[in-house]
């Protein structure tokens, strides 16, 4: 009887763990995936653009207050850099993305001094539209990716379509 006992309550007691455990997981997970509300949106310097020529392109990052992003060149190597990659339609081409220099702060959780992006942050290019591009407008789509951080955690890495369009004359 007193092993049947033993095995019954080890049992038992598996059960519940397991039983237990879907709701524990999940709760979990929605604490660690709720994102920060970063805005980003994408605009050219001007509504038109001429063929045989360029114009400047702009990604626009509005990080709220209490956060920030790493730089695109973060000191660190195990740390996530704000990257841009621009996919221009057939015949139009990208100029080197422009990453502004990031500002230098010192964070309580680190040793280190960190490179990182707050509050609005405009990373720029130039593109360039043939002169014999064949249509009316151009579309560029472009894949943001960062990780947001406070001064005390940081969220999982994101990446972010935004669409960029001009006429073309």
């Amino acid at each position: 009887m007193k092993k049947f006992f033993s095995t019954s309550f080890i049992f038992l007691t598996i059960a519940m763990l397991i039983l237990s455990a879907p709701a524990t997981l999940s709760a979990s997970a929605k604490a660690k995936t709720k994102q920060p509300n970063i805005n980003a949106w994408g605009e050219f310097a001007s509504g038109n653009v001429k063929r045989g020529r360029s114009i400047q392109g702009k990604v626009i990052i509005d990080i709220p207050g209490g956060l920030h992003t790493h730089s695109n060149k973060p000191y660190d190597k195990y740390l996530i850099p704000t990257k841009l990659e621009v996919f221009p339609p057939n015949g139009v081409r990208i100029g080197a993305i422009v990453y502004p220099v990031g500002k230098v702060v010192k964070l309580g959780f680190s040793n280190n001094k960190l490179s990182v992006y707050e509050g609005r942050t405009t990373l720029k290019f130039n593109v360039t539209v043939p002169a014999n591009y064949n249509g009316g407008e151009i579309a560029l789509k472009a894949k943001l990716r960062y990780q947001a951080c406070s001064d005390r955690e940081c969220y999982a890495p994101v990446s972010k379509e935004v669409w960029l369009k001009a006429g073309v004359q």
